[in-house]
């Protein structure tokens, strides 16, 4: 269960975030509409520059999940902790098998990790 847990975590991340922006821009529209039913004369640009502020957060939200997801299907670097942690297992072994660690390289694997140990 756990493991089930951690494999979907960037889609509940990515759906979240989408929740997010629908109840963010919702509020936005639903406050705006308000504001120009008030006074529409004076405050009828507000509904074209809501709209324009909207679509800019939700675009640099994104731009941001993108570049996050980018990082991890190119084989970026594993964070230190992680090499720590798997430095440490492999020494144990190795060391039980009398042989020596060399080398622990590890990258990101979509959202997991791909590691090699020498």
């Amino acid at each position: 269960q756990v493991e089930s847990q951690q494999r979907s975590a960037p889609t509940l991340k990515a759906l979240g975030d989408d929740h997010r922006n629908d109840t963010l821009s919702n509020i936005f529209a639903v406050v705006v509409m308000v504001c120009v039913s008030w006074d529409h004369e004076r405050l009828w640009w507000m509904d074209d520059t809501g709209a324009i502020c909207v679509a800019v957060y939700i675009c640099a939200n994104w731009i941001i999940t993108l570049r996050e997801q980018l990082r991890m299907v190119s084989g970026y670097r594993a964070h230190e902790g992680f090499y720590a942690e798997v430095a440490l297992e492999a020494e144990g072994i190795a060391r039980a098998a009398g042989a020596r660690l060399e080398a622990v390289r590890a990258y990101h694997f979509g959202p997991r990790f791909l590691t090699e140990v020498d």
